[in-house]
C-alpha cells in the first residue's frame, strides 16, 4: 500500500529509523508529497556527500507545502553549502510554523 492509498495523511514521524542516503530517493519523494504537511525526519543520519544538500533543494524547488518540519540531530557538520540551501528552502515555506535544524561547525 503506498501513500496514495492513505488520502487523509497529513504527518509523518520517521525520527529515530536510521535514515541515511540509501533512503534518499525515498524521502525526497515524500517531502514532494503536498498533502504532507508535517515531516519529522530527526534523529537519523541524513547527512553525506549530497543527500543535505538535496533536501534543500526540495525544500527550496519542490516542495513549499511544510508547516512543521524537523532536521535536527542529523549530520550536517561543516556542509555550509548544504544548510545554506536548506534554509533558503525553508523561507519559501509559506505557512512554516515550526523548523528544527541542528549544526556544528566553526
Amino acid at each position: 500500500m503506498g501513500i496514495d492509498k492513505l488520502p487523509f495523511i497529513r504527518a509523518i514521524g520517521l525520527e529515530n529509523n536510521g535514515l541515511n542516503e540509501i533512503h534518499e530517493k525515498e524521502v525526497l519523494d515524500l517531502m514532494s508529497q503536498s498533502k504532507i504537511r508535517s515531516l519529522d525526519l530527526s534523529c537519523n543520519n541524513i547527512g553525506g556527500k549530497n543527500f543535505p544538500s538535496k533536501i534543500g533543494k526540495n525544500l527550496r524547488d519542490v516542495s513549499t507545502h511544510f508547516v512543521w518540519i524537523d532536521l535536527t540531530q542529523n549530520d550536517f557538520t561543516y556542509d555550509h553549502n548544504a544548510i545554506s540551501v536548506i534554509l533558503s528552502g525553508l523561507k519559501r515555506q509559506k505557512e512554516l510554523q515550526y523548523a528544527g535544524l541542528t549544526t556544528q561547525g566553526p
